[in-house]
């Protein structure tokens, strides 16, 4: 994708006289009048809305996959050979399916509704020659604009005063740091003259006529372009949609086997042809209904729902259910630096007082009183107490200065303020004039090479000492050592009279946006995990690398590439080195798409975080997009999958633990279900060829297929996570859910099962109805045990936490309470053509079911070794 040009470059070129001319405007602004006639003319200043679906669109879509379309067959062809039962439960598995996706997507487009509604609505304009104020979709190109500190532009416009104006850019173009803006009267390159709607101004003050509004501005035209976009299926939802249809194949096959084979016997016995043809019908739909996991909807949305509430819990809104599960898929993170890696304030981190550097803990204001005096008077920050929360109004660093005195209990007294000089990029050095008790004094903050080269004095321990140049390029020197380490500084220093020159240099503070406490052990854990993470930042190599190296992402190994050196690189040398990149500098979100698209190419897996407008096309081009809810826009949340209420990246580390979780959950139903009609199959087919009575009616079939595909199936999905999953490499998105070492385990239990059932049921004699009943309860328990298997797929069941699951254990005890009634209980004994069971019978039972336990535990041993 190339870079897009933000605006018409002569919106810039054009001297103002010429740009209100164009927009038929003056600086006294439009009348109410005009402002009709423009509003007809292009609309409501609103960005263009994405062409949201119906709720009834999302409910039909639920069921837009192989494996409910061959449950929807089922429940239909079983309704029609009378067996009302099963086809019940069918159609409930389907409707409970439906009605928890579409309330999962229902619940997170409100959460988003909630967080758009965070925005600011309102705008000082002047209308009709008067200042007033008005909700910012009513603005109109040509309207003049008051902007002031703090607020964020709800308009792109051509600046007419700029009055020491600064304007975080960030969510546009990337850039870290505030961006200063001047009335210059044409701008042959960048964008000084010109403010951006959605950028937040920093400091300063000024005036602007309105020139670009809605679908019209840069944030317009990227939202456009999201909007026409497509992401695609997720890998479960590939995945399951292709085990329907191999599921679904396989169903008619043994359906139509067993109709065959189960006709001829019974024609041989001989039966009426009607009463054979229905009797083979029922056998045969109910092993065909047996074969297909009808559960499996229901796990994939209990899981995938427990996984959201896990996620909520944690500061993460999902906004597609399957989106949690693609997470455990990712093979690559590119992550923004500042808010997500770092806590998103700038921090006093050190300071250089009385020529010694100190940490932040041993700079008292008791000591050190004239360093916190410059650096509370010669601000424009303003802190706002929120609880034990301060929140900075105005530029970051200033904001740093004023934090770090409030947390040292450090406050001056008002004092007045005769006149400032503001900080500008020529001069890169701010100062203000104060009196105090009748006497005039100049506090002055800057570029320290700046404030060093106009100092004549160093105050050290209360005394002055005169700078030589030595000293001087000394201090520049250590200077330049933390800068290296990624910190910016601040020179302080003051002047008795109103005066610039010949400074007294009083210290230096070096700031710098720290590491969050937990991204370095998150950093760890995604590469014992096989997850490769790059970093992705405006700053400048040296901040970059200095943050990167703090968080474990850039080490001895990886490869480090500025914006520039990514633009000159060539489609083939940057795919030959891609995965092996770690840091990119100086990049803006025109290039981050281009990392993320090349990585796609090359076969990984990316995730990537956002907050700002222009990364909207990579969020959406992303396997996984992330955007920022504190500092996120509507267009970053808009084209993301997952939003991070707390901006942190480890909360994207617990979203993929939690999709590999899901995703092993899943397998572990799957190799449960799949293995119990695998048992079933065997034994029906067995007993077939082999001349022996029928070991299990149809009723009894659905019966065992409703009580496992019910509470003991679906709890698995409740299993916690174990640590494990985070030592394994990421699983290959095009990989099938269920893989040869899988089905190996579902045919040595299902064989297990089978052949363990037909050997009791051929060797205990006596009545049928009784050898049958117990061969019912015996393939029954055989499942309550091989549950407990499932649970790992190589680790003992004795190393796993026994009660750590308990639905699990429940379920098991309810299916067990439920099937001795229905051995039990005379009413439902007729329905189920059982008998009661005499002790001795389950002195035959337990012991044989638990030999699936002794068969799971010897093919894990093996896998182990």
């Amino acid at each position: 994708m190339e870079d897009l040009e933000l605006i018409d470059s002569s919106w810039t070129k054009e001297d103002i006289d010429t740009i209100l001319k164009k927009l038929d405007t003056t600086k006294e602004g439009l009348s109410s009048k005009e402002v009709e006639d423009r509003i007809a003319k292009y609309g409501y200043n609103e960005l263009p809305v994405t062409k949201k679906e119906s709720n009834i669109k999302k409910f039909i879509n639920q069921f837009k996959n192989n494996l409910i379309i061959v449950l929807l067959l089922a429940g239909i062809l079983s309704v029609a050979i009378g067996n009302l039962k099963d086809s019940i439960v069918i159609f409930l598995v389907i409707a409970v399916n439906g009605v928890m996706g579409f309330l999962q997507e229902y619940k997170a487009d409100k959460a988003i509704e909630v967080l758009k509604a965070m925005v600011q609505s309102k705008v000082v304009v002047i209308r009709d020659g008067v200042k007033k104020e008005i909700p910012s979709r009513e603005l109109v190109p040509g309207d003049i604009i008051s902007i002031e500190d703090g607020d964020k532009l709800s308009a792109t416009v051509r600046l007419i005063e700029a009055i020491n104006l600064q304007i975080d850019e960030s969510s546009l173009t990337g850039e870290s740091f505030p961006v200063s803006k001047a009335v210059v009267s044409k701008s042959e390159e960048g964008y000084p003259n010109t403010a951006f709607m959605g950028t937040v101004v920093t400091r300063g003050r000024g005036v602007g006529v309105v020139i670009l509004t809605g679908k019209d501005s840069p944030i317009g035209k990227i939202s456009s372009l999201i909007s026409m976009e497509d992401r695609g299926s997720t890998p479960l939802e590939k995945s399951i949609d292709n085990l329907g249809k191999k599921l679904g194949a396989l169903s008619v096959a043994i359906s139509s086997l067993l109709f065959v084979s189960v006709l001829i016997r019974e024609l041989l016995i001989p039966l009426p042809l009607r009463d054979a043809l229905i009797e083979s019908a029922l056998t045969a739909i109910s092993l065909a209904v047996a074969t297909i996991p009808e559960g499996l909807p229901i796990v994939v949305l209990v899981t995938l729902a427990i996984g959201t509430q896990i996620l909520a819990k944690n500061n993460a809104i999902v906004r597609k259910l399957a989106a949690v599960e693609a997470l455990g898929t990712t093979t690559f993170i590119c992550t923004d630096k500042t808010g997500t890696l770092t806590i998103n304030r700038m921090s006093v981190v050190a300071a250089l007082i009385n020529n010694e550097f100190l940490e932040p803990e041993k700079v008292d204001p008791k000591k050190h009183e004239l360093f916190f005096k410059i650096g509370e008077l010669c601000n424009n920050a303003h802190i706002k107490t929120d609880g034990d929360k301060l929140e900075v109004i105005g530029d970051p660093v200033e904001g740093a200065l004023k934090v770090f005195a409030r947390k040292r209990n450090y406050h001056h007294h008002k004092v007045e303020r005769i006149k400032e000089n503001p900080f500008d990029s020529e001069k890169m050095m701010m100062s203000v004039l104060i009196e105090e008790e009748g006497k005039k004094t100049t506090y002055i903050k800057g570029a320290p090479r700046v404030i060093i080269s106009r100092s004549k004095y160093a105050l050290i321990n209360g005394k002055l000492t005169q700078l030589s140049e030595k000293e001087k390029e000394d201090i520049i020197l250590k200077n330049r050592e933390y800068a290296a380490q990624g910190l910016r500084a601040l020179a302080l220093g003051y002047k008795e009279g109103d005066s610039e020159e010949d400074i007294i240099f009083v210290g230096m503070a070096f700031f710098k946006d720290p590491l969050r406490p937990e991204v370095k052990d998150a950093i760890a854990l995604c590469k014992k995990a096989g997850i490769k993470v790059a970093m992705i930042t405006g700053d400048q190599r040296e901040t970059g690398l200095s943050i990167a190296r703090e968080a474990g992402i850039l080490g001895k190994e990886g490869m480090t590439l500025s914006g520039k050196e990514l633009d000159e690189m060539s489609k083939e040398k940057f795919a030959s080195v891609v995965k092996d990149v770690v840091v990119y500098y100086r990049a803006s979100p025109f290039h981050k798409v281009k990392i993320v698209e090349t990585l796609k190419e090359v076969g990984e897996v990316v995730a990537v975080t956002g907050d700002g407008v222009n990364d909207a096309p990579a969020l959406k081009m992303a396997d996984i997009g992330v955007s920022m809810g504190l500092i996120g826009t509507d267009v970053a949340r808009e084209a993301s999958n997952m939003v991070l209420m707390d901006d942190n990246f480890n909360t994207i580390v617990t979203a993929i633990r939690e999709g590999r979780r899901i995703y092993d959950n899943i397998r572990k139903f799957l190799r449960f279900q799949l293995s119990t009609n695998i048992g079933a199959i065997i034994l029906m087919f067995t007993a077939i060829m082999t001349g022996a009575p029928l070991p299990l009616l149809p009723v009894q079939i659905l019966w065992i297929n409703i009580i496992m595909d019910g509470p003991p199936a679906v709890t698995l999905s409740m299993e916690a996570f174990h640590e494990g999953l985070m030592e394994k490499p990421p699983r290959k998105k095009d990989s099938p859910i269920l893989t040869s070492p899988l089905y190996l385990s579902m045919f040595i239990g299902g064989i297990a099962m089978g052949l363990g059932t037909y050997i009791i049921f051929t060797s205990i004699g006596g009545e049928l109805d009784h050898a049958r009943t117990l061969a019912f309860t015996l393939f029954v328990i055989y499942q309550l045990v091989n549950v407990l298997n499932c649970r790992s797929f190589d680790q003992s069941i004795f190393k796993i936490k026994f009660f750590e699951n308990k639905n699990l254990l429940l379920a098991i005890t309810a299916s067990f309470i439920l099937h001795v009634a229905v051995v039990y209980v005379p009413f439902l004994q007729g329905f189920f053509h059982t008998v009661p069971l005499s002790l001795n019978d389950w002195a035959i039972i337990i012991p044989s079911a638990f030999t699936i336990l002794i068969v799971d535990e010897v093919r894990k041993y093996f896998i182990r070794s």
